[in-house]
């Protein structure tokens, strides 16, 4: 039996060429972290019945609350990966920032009251103000920060992390959403995004990746990719390549190794398509000085490499400026790249 983390499995079969036997593993679960549907793909593919895979929700301060297993052979692909069926004796319920409860199907952050439920975190009662909390019903629950569902058949679904939902220029996003989205990349082995500082105002999307061994892929392959599976705003400004995603202690994914990785360390995804005119070139400075980076090419859109309306703007203003010549926005928004503009 091998109960692990997704990111644990993920490194596990990335050692495994070929299908491989385990006689002697009956049961492996994964908790912690969302499952993917990647995971549920590899397993079947790289682990041989009569193995059984499981899903768990649990956590440290309510214990395991929730639990399904999946038969062999299984759908492919799942397209939800379930957490499970709440256990006898949990009281799980979906809040909205109000602390309301919430519907069947509705989104929400997991609240769980249980017979092994924390009496609280020791001597930090800030923190206990924060996380636990007394219900309509006098129960007191522990809210997990883990954003979640609830379908009509009483399964329950993970869909991110609260403190994973960011604003970028004003609009919300679940980083969760962009990660499963450049799984599906046939190059892309794993993947995950948080937010940088751009400058004292502007934050951007930053893509950390690992490939699949012997392949090989371009910025611009992978906002092609994006730019038919998710809107303009959820693109990210960089992708950056590792040879491994950091873990804690746990196994889990070390976001904070991630936000703090040294540049130097970093390994910029390859960008094709640097200006070859003299008027590409003019323009490929002024989007540069405007976005305050060069890590596109010319054939990059400009809201694809972090750029937004307001930033287009003063990308206008300086090229009227420079040519002296003006130029509708109208026109302006149907030339996103720096080749189409010159």
């Amino acid at each position: 039996y091998i109960h692990c983390t997704p990111t644990t499995m993920r490194y596990i079969l990335e050692e495994l060429s070929e299908e491989t036997k385990f006689p002697h593993l009956r049961l492996v679960t994964l908790g912690g972290e969302s499952v993917k549907q990647q995971d549920i793909q590899r397993f079947q593919a790289l682990i041989a019945s009569p193995t059984i895979l499981g899903t768990t929700g649990a956590t440290i301060e309510a214990w395991f609350y929730s639990c399904v297993f999946f038969e062999r052979p299984f759908s492919n692909p799942i397209v939800n990966i379930p957490m499970g069926f709440i256990e006898s004796g949990c009281d799980i319920q979906i809040w909205d920032e109000n602390n309301q409860n919430l519907g069947i199907g509705e989104r929400g952050e997991i609240i769980i009251s249980s017979p092994s439920l924390s009496p609280g975190y020791w001597r930090r009662d800030k923190l206990n103000q924060k996380k636990f909390k007394t219900g309509s019903n006098h129960k007191t629950y522990y809210k997990t920060g883990d954003i979640g569902s609830i379908d009509e058949h009483g399964i329950l679904y993970h869909h991110g992390r609260v403190d994973f939902q960011v604003k970028i220029r004003g609009i919300r996003i679940e980083t969760g959403e962009i990660e499963n989205t450049l799984m599906t990349h046939p190059a892309i082995n794993d993947a995950i995004v948080i937010t940088r500082a751009r400058d004292e105002v502007e934050r951007e999307l930053v893509a950390y990746l690992t490939l699949k061994g012997g392949l090989d892929l371009t910025k611009k392959k992978i906002l092609d990719f994006l730019r038919t599976r998710l809107p303009t705003y959820m693109l990210p400004a960089q992708f950056i390549l590792l040879e491994k995603i950091p873990q804690t202690r746990t196994g889990k994914i070390d976001r904070e190794a991630l936000a703090s990785t040294s540049r130097s360390y970093e390994k910029q995804v390859p960008i094709p398509d640097p200006p070859q005119t003299h008027m590409q070139q003019i323009i490929f400075d002024i989007w540069s000085d405007v976005l305050g980076h060069s890590r596109f090419g010319i054939s990059d859109s400009f809201f694809g490499i972090g750029g937004n309306s307001i930033e287009l703007m003063r990308v206008r203003n300086h090229l009227v400026s420079h040519f002296g010549q003006d130029i509708s926005m109208e026109y302006f928004m149907r030339t996103e790249t720096v080749e189409d503009l010159a």
